[in-house]
């Protein structure tokens, strides 16, 4: 009893506790690190993953692959990450409870680590699948748990810090890396640094500074969130990277007539990647567990992971054969996505800093007057002790309180009457 009215206190105290601290670590470290590393991974030996593609591929068959072949085992590999990742955003809980996300991520990592000497890319490809499973299940449950057991007044700087975790791991992965610690892998294919003229044995360090720059940008982001709220993180960091994108097509275009454009991209990429960890990188999983009350969070959280992991699939996949067909322009295409995102944001999604589940559903309510008509058929009022207030949907007027409550105990009052006559009869 003393147990479950302490763990009751840590829960509803408003103030930053050990113990929620802790299980916030805890639970980001085991889940959103692992995600941000295997995001990042193969980033960095694209050139050696292609080249070990292309000497199993001529050992097995007599002959060399073509490039567009390549290209598309190359971008399978980094894609069936997020294809995981979507089955794993499905109802797969089964799974993970039978045998453990720990199983998981150990299977995976023997499917990649003896890929090599078993001379198989199907491994690699299998392996990157069921990291993605696991990546897929965390990132739905780990948000939805955070805004659980988070206070009202903490659940935006609380709910923000698997996104630095995120950050952490593609970090890690980035440093990893450097030719110092892993010797033959050195060479970082990030193209466009490449084109802005940046020397090959630089273009290792200049990705590690992007990624430090993304752990800052986290951090930013997590501790301005209760002050700034949600709707600014959103729209600033949507907005700052469609003018990024718009940026990176005019550096490339120009670079070849202005040689200080390549400074342009590279200014440019370090702002993307800024303003999506700033914001967008965590804000919309936060904002899921604010919008949704908590028996309908598992369907939600199903629709936008799986959302999630398709466009994340689509882009890995599509982009280097878009890359090759528009060129510099093919930037142009995730502009028009961010800058569309950042006006939907101003014009539909509300502010949540600081509001209760009810407060959020009185504002869509307000937004669309259709639903305050049949309020009083969903709402349950409070009645000697009873009733759902925090739970429900809608948010009555004090009118509408008034009649529903003149109705309920007008039923009281007809309720011995209609039951007396039931007996007679």
């Amino acid at each position: 009893l003393k147990l479950r009215e302490q763990l009751s206190w840590w829960l509803n105290s408003p103030h930053l506790t050990f113990p929620l601290l802790a299980a916030t670590l805890l639970a980001s470290f085991g889940s959103s690190l692992l995600y941000g590393y295997n995001l990042a991974v193969v980033n960095s030996p694209a050139v050696h993953i292609k080249a070990f593609y292309n000497a199993t591929w001529s050992q097995h068959y007599g002959q060399s692959p073509s490039q567009a072949l390549l290209t598309i085992m190359y971008s399978l590999t980094v894609s069936v990450f997020a294809l995981g990742g979507l089955v794993g955003s499905f109802p797969v809980g089964m799974l993970v409870t039978r045998y453990g996300s720990t199983l998981l991520v150990f299977l995976a990592g023997i499917l990649m680590g003896f890929s090599r000497y078993l001379t198989s890319p199907e491994m690699v490809i299998l392996g990157r699948f069921i990291t993605g499973l696991h990546s897929g299940i965390c990132l739905s449950v780990v948000p939805m748990y955070l805004g659980e057991i988070a206070p009202k007044n903490l659940r935006g700087f609380l709910g923000l810090v698997p996104s630095i975790f995120i950050c952490l791991g593609v970090f890690s992965a980035q440093v990893l890396g450097l030719p110092e610690l892993l010797g033959e892998i050195w060479f970082y294919t990030n193209t466009i640094f490449q084109h802005a003229g940046i020397p090959g044995p630089e273009i290792p360090y200049s990705t590690v500074g992007t990624g430090a720059i993304e752990v800052l940008a986290g951090l930013l982001g997590c501790f301005t969130i209760e002050k700034l709220g949600r709707r600014p993180l959103l729209i600033i960091g949507f907005s700052f990277m469609g003018f990024c994108c718009a940026g990176i097509t005019l550096a490339l275009v120009l670079q070849a007539t202005v040689p200080w454009m390549r400074y342009l991209s590279v200014a440019c990429v370090v702002g993307i990647i800024a303003g999506f960890c700033m914001g967008p990188a965590g804000v919309p999983f936060l904002m899921t567990a604010e919008l949704f009350k908590q028996s309908h969070r598992p369907a939600a959280y199903i629709v936008g992971g799986s959302l999630n992991w398709l466009s994340n699939f689509t882009v890995g996949f599509v982009f280097p054969f878009l890359q090759m067909s528009a060129g510099a322009f093919c930037y142009l295409v995730f502009c028009g996505v961010c800058v569309l995102v950042a006006l939907y944001v101003y014009l539909i999604i509300p502010e949540t800093k600081n509001k209760t589940f009810v407060e959020i559903s009185q504002i869509f309510a307000t937004r669309r007057p259709f639903l305050t008509a049949p309020a009083s058929a969903v709402k349950m009022v409070p009645l000697g002790g009873y009733g759902a207030l925090e739970n429900s949907s809608l948010e009555l007027s004090e009118s509408s309180r008034a009649h529903t409550l003149d109705h309920h105990i007008q039923n009281i009052r007809t309720f011995p009457m209609i039951s007396h006559m039931s007996h007679l009869a």
